[in-house]
């Protein structure tokens, strides 16, 4: 299957990038995760969780095309953990949340449960109080939800418009998201109450950075600043609007540390970034661009490996400073590759720096990179470990590069 497919749109949003083949990729992934869990916990649900069997089991059975929007979101993320660890005191929580966002999406069913302890959970722009019973109750267009905080029942309305947004009667006992504030931009600005505790876990010690959670919080004015960055990611690079847009679900602020400009995200949480809240639009921009990528990667990874396993050398990573396997060599190369499309973008267009950055920023940023990226050439064009798909993230990312300013098109959608 994979030799009559073409990778390529992976790499860098100038090649262009099948949606359908997008969808079916996380829509078949989030479904072998579902299929896995009843078969491994299904006794377990039905006697925790009453009638989310049921519910998964419509997932499974459903006539409707494939749905990336629906599966590629958090709640699919830490079933994949879930079932990697086999963490049991996690299986209500997140079966809970699964089930939570399969009724957001529109898949009806009446279901509750009993979690070992209080636990915050979302649904669809709100997290909800912290509850340790839930009873649900959901249509296609309204949802009834009971949940029992410190010992007293208290039931949410939640109703459904023609174009798919959700209104709350009681918002009053509902935390919402805050929005990205940009048109064309969908994602929310989320909190570590939003997160799972086994999600903020792994978010908070990536390969990257260490923070814990009194870390997870921006200042009053870094949301304005995000809505800078991606007014000028708008302004400037109409394909990366598409590129970012496409894969980022939650974007989480992280306390800023002096001189570090850091940012994350891992595999076992889809669509979710980490980012700091420094009071820059332009080195935010540029993180938007760089972990959206690894979105991409974490989604070509779930066909199958990056490399074969055959190559044990370590490379030398100037974006580290360190020897790193030849994985976090394409990564690299994936990630900073796209950004430095993003600044020819921007200064083929005419943008210029502003007063974050002296005069000639641009040209700067820009040979760095690329001499940073020349170093990486080698080892990918001679590990001989790289499969077919790890070579589609790089190579036809490689030749765009080559052709600076060949093509600023917008992507297709």
């Amino acid at each position: 299957m994979a030799e009559q497919i073409n990778f390529a749109g992976f790499s860098c949003p100038h090649v262009g990038l099948d949606q359908d083949l997008l969808d079916l990729i996380v829509t078949d992934h989030a479904d072998h995760l579902i299929a896995v869990l009843l078969e491994r916990h299904r006794s377990a649900l039905a006697e925790a969780a009453a009638g989310l069997d049921t519910l998964f089991d419509s997932w499974l059975t459903r006539d409707n095309p494939p749905q990336f929007n629906t599966a590629w979101h958090a709640a699919f993320g830490d079933v994949h953990a879930l079932l990697l660890s086999e963490a049991k005191d996690d299986l209500p929580r997140s079966a809970a949340a699964l089930g939570l966002r399969l009724n957001e999406c529109g898949h009806g069913g009446s279901w509750q449960t009993h979690l070992p302890a209080p636990a915050s959970l979302r649904f669809a722009q709100w997290v909800l109080p912290r509850a340790d019973a839930l009873e649900v109750d959901a249509t296609q267009g309204k949802i009834a939800l009971r949940l029992r905080t410190n010992g007293h029942w208290r039931t949410l309305h939640f109703q459904r418009a023609a174009q798919g947004n959700w209104s709350a009667g009681e918002s009053r006992l509902l935390t919402p998201f805050q929005s990205s504030g940009h048109p064309d931009f969908h994602f929310q600005i989320a909190s570590d109450h939003a997160l799972s505790p086994s999600a903020a876990g792994r978010l908070l010690h990536a390969d990257a950075y260490q923070f814990d959670h009194n870390d997870m919080q921006c200042n009053a004015a870094w949301p304005a600043i995000c809505q800078q960055a991606l007014a000028l990611l708008a302004a400037t690079s109409p394909s990366y609007v598409t590129w970012v847009d496409r894969v980022l679900r939650d974007l989480v602020p992280l306390r800023a540390r002096p001189a570090m400009f850091n940012s994350g995200s891992e595999k076992y949480s889809p669509g979710v970034i980490c980012v700091c809240d420094h009071p820059y639009r332009w080195p935010l921009a540029e993180m938007l661009v760089h972990e959206a990528s690894h979105q991409y990667l974490h989604i070509i990874n779930r066909l199958g490996p990056i490399d074969d396993g055959s190559d044990s050398r370590l490379y030398y990573s100037p974006f580290r400073n360190k020897e790193r396997p030849i994985f976090y060599i394409v990564a690299a190369y994936h990630a900073f590759g796209n950004v430095l499309l993003f600044y020819r973008n921007a200064r083929a267009l005419g943008m210029v720096p502003d007063h974050e950055f002296r005069a000639d920023a641009f040209i700067h940023r820009e040979r760095t990179l690329e001499a940073q990226l020349r170093q990486l050439e080698a080892p990918l064009q001679n590990s001989g470990a790289l499969t077919e798909l790890g070579n589609a993230l790089w190579e036809p990312l490689h030749q765009a590069l080559q052709h600076p300013g060949s093509d600023h098109r917008s992507m297709p959608s």
